[in-house]
């Protein structure tokens, strides 16, 4: 799947293939899967989307990376952990997409992945947060707690988080 592009449906068929895939390895266990990004906001049902990927933050045991990761299936947000909350793995949403045999799939809540988007400030993330109906499911006071209250202790430096409260700010005003 790598450099091509799948919808919702596929996506869920590349959760479940991984569910079996893993299966087969540990087929007495389960596991915890934290999914962010993109393919978070498209399993939340409020982005109609398109990815190459799935951004998985963190997972509950790490003798399994080895049989996730692949092409699709990458961590390398892992490699930008201060653009997360430090509580985000607590707000995660378990998502359905079907019986599973061993991976219990969760996605960031929305407010999680909307401050994580603005923190990174890329073209790209901004540009996956202009969709209306993400607004619309907000829960703004949620949000305020974790850019401006969050988001701060866990930032790189003052000036990151600066920059978050500044983009959040353009965000909430429209102008984003």
């Amino acid at each position: 799947m790598h450099g091509d592009y799948f919808g919702l449906d596929a996506l869920k068929r590349a959760l479940l293939t991984k569910d079996e895939q893993i299966f087969k390895n540990y087929p007495d266990e389960r596991f915890d899967i934290f999914i962010a990004g993109g393919a978070a906001l498209m399993l939340l049902a409020t982005e109609e989307k398109i990815t190459n990927d799935i951004d998985i933050l963190a997972v509950s045991d790490r003798k399994i990376v080895p049989c996730l990761m692949d092409k699709t299936f990458n961590d390398r947000v892992q490699c930008t952990s201060d653009s997360f909350s430090i509580e985000c793995k607590d707000r995660a949403i378990k998502i359905d997409i079907g019986e599973t045999l061993c991976l219990d799939y969760h996605t960031l809540c929305l407010e999680d992945i909307v401050s994580s988007k603005l923190y990174a400030g890329r073209p790209k993330d901004i540009n996956d947060l202009k969709n209306p109906k993400i607004k619309e499911h907000i829960n703004w006071e949620l949000l305020d707690q974790i850019v401006y209250e969050e988001m701060k202790p866990d930032s790189l430096s003052e000036r990151r988080w600066k920059d978050l409260v500044y983009y959040y700010e353009l965000f909430k005003e429209g102008e984003l």
